[in-house]
């Protein structure tokens, strides 16, 4: 038995939904993982610095964004 995940991506394209389907493995997902963690301390970072400056900052999907 294989065992696999599926990550489904929806997006607009042209103002069409369009949805995507991609066959991970486990490496795959330890990879995206990572990737997030890095993007969201990113834009953790980059709040903090911005903030200081005394600048509205708006995170896109942010609660009230």
């Amino acid at each position: 038995m294989v065992l696999t995940s599926t990550l489904v991506i929806d997006h607009n394209e042209g103002g069409e939904v369009r949805r995507l389907h991609l066959t991970v493995d486990q490496g795959d997902l330890a990879s995206l993982r990572e990737q997030l963690d890095r993007a969201e301390k990113k834009v953790r970072g980059l709040v903090g610095e911005v903030g200081k400056l005394g600048v509205p900052v708006l995170v896109a999907g942010d609660e009230g964004s």
